[in-house]
């Protein structure tokens, strides 16, 4: 009988310690690390959310469950699993404690800023601009927020309407820039939107636009400068210039028009600014001009011409931009084909334009071209033109009532291969009639 009980004594003790190995291998095990994966100040936007990342230990820690809570819900509400959501402008604490007991924390300072835009850049590709919004938590949009830009690129304005306000960017060169929103209440709600203006923003008659022109000696000084972001290689002038009475004068000498190439001048991409200079009239009353930019060549090749309607034009008695003069009739200026065709070849004459009032005085009937000079061999050697006579009219069009006949003609003759002018000539009482001929295969000067 004792060894009975004592067999059963043995076998109690044996569970007991069982009981107890087993007991001991589901003891709790408290977290012993709670930290943030990142110490400093969390932004959050109003409306956006962002998670608070932490890292808590052990591994085998057995409750790692986390209560969070926000100081003042009305900036930032928090839920369970640590993401925290803006609400206004402003800066609270998040907390989180560990519900197994151990009394670990963490806490983060989340601050709300008043200011809300898109991150994305801008990017303006069209001539009309491009809109973004920007949003304001404060109280009062213009008396609160500086806005300033950084960049020559474009320009902006701003329209506010409650909490939110409208920019409009207006494209003026290829590059980028950006716009700098600020609270001026809280300096560290600050917002930088990058804009972008692309080569297609600007538009072929401000690729390349005039910073200066001025008039000295009869030669014509030009600076100029590339807003588009492209490599251009050469650019056409056309130029009208003006005595100093500010009576609108034409070219002394026969180079196809009134337009010039600033050839071998690369105007970078950069916009670097480029200065030139225009080659001078014959008669010495030279004052102003007008220029507008007609023609850019590419680097890789590309010929940009611009219809007349597009033509800027600028002033070297302002010196800024104004529109075509009004005192060039529409009906008689010729188009930029005409011009192109015309300036193909010379008809190999310089002349001084004759007014009414000098025609008088020299002893002319008729306005005009006097000739001043004839190239040997040229078209209008070979029509038997004169030193000292005057053309007063192409095909039947006198000069007087279109300056520009002659333009037309040179361009009508690559057609048709002549055209016929008259001369009023000294010690002739009759006009006399020339027919100006091109010579196929004959090389003009």
């Amino acid at each position: 009988m004792r060894k009975t009980v004592c067999f059963i004594l043995c076998i109690l003790a044996i569970v007991s310690i069982a009981l107890a190995a087993g007991a001991e291998g589901t003891a709790v095990v408290p977290v012993r690390l709670l930290r943030p994966v990142s110490s400093g100040e969390i932004t959050v936007a109003v409306g956006e959310t962002i998670a608070i990342g932490y890292e808590i230990g052990p591994e085998d820690a057995t409750d790692k469950s986390l209560e969070w809570t926000s100081g003042d819900p009305s900036v930032a509400a928090v839920d369970g699993e640590g993401k925290v959501t803006g609400v206004s402008a402003g800066t609270t604490i998040v907390k989180a404690v560990t519900k197994d007991g151990s009394n670990r924390t963490i806490q983060a300072t989340v601050r709300v800023p008043s200011l809300k835009c898109d991150p994305e850049p801008v990017i303006v590709s069209d001539p009309a601009g491009q809109t973004f919004k920007v949003s304001y938590y404060g109280n009062d949009w213009d008396g609160g927020i500086d806005v300033s830009a950084k960049g020559k690129y474009f320009e902006y304005s701003v329209s506010a309407d409650g909490n939110e306000a409208e920019v409009t960017v207006l494209p003026l060169c290829a590059g980028t820039g950006s716009i700098t929103f600020r609270d001026r209440k809280d300096r560290k709600s600050t917002v930088t939107v990058d804009v972008s203006v692309t080569p297609e923003a600007i538009p072929f008659n401000q690729y390349v636009i005039f910073t200066d022109v001025h008039v000295k000696k009869n030669e014509v000084f030009l600076s100029y400068t590339n807003l588009s972001g492209l490599n251009i290689r050469e650019i056409g002038f056309r130029v009208i210039p003006y005595d100093k009475n500010g009576d609108q004068q034409y070219l002394s000498r026969n180079v196809g028009g009134e337009e010039r190439w600033a050839s071998g001048y690369e105007l970078d991409a950069d916009g670097t600014k480029k200065t030139s200079w225009y080659w001078g009239y014959s008669y010495y009353w030279l004052e102003n001009v007008d220029v507008a930019v007609y023609e850019m060549t590419l680097s890789d090749g590309t010929v940009i011409r611009l219809a007349d309607n597009d033509l800027y034009w600028y002033s070297s008695e302002t010196n800024s931009y104004r529109e075509k003069p009004e005192r060039i009739p529409a009906n008689t200026y010729p188009t930029n084909d005409v011009f192109m065709r015309s300036n193909t070849f010379s008809v190999g004459y310089s002349y001084i334009t004759v007014e009414n009032d000098l025609a008088d005085h020299y002893g002319y009937r008729h306005s005009g071209h006097y000739i001043a000079s004839i190239v040997e061999g040229s078209i209008a050697y070979r029509a038997g033109l004169k030193v000292t006579d005057l053309v007063y009219a192409v095909d039947g069009v006198e000069l007087a009532d279109d300056p520009y006949a002659l333009d037309q003609a040179k361009a009508r003759i690559v057609d048709r291969g002549s055209f016929t002018v008259l001369v009023e000539r000294f010690g002739e009482k009759e006009p006399v009639e020339l027919v100006f001929e091109r010579i196929k295969n004959t090389p003009d000067p």
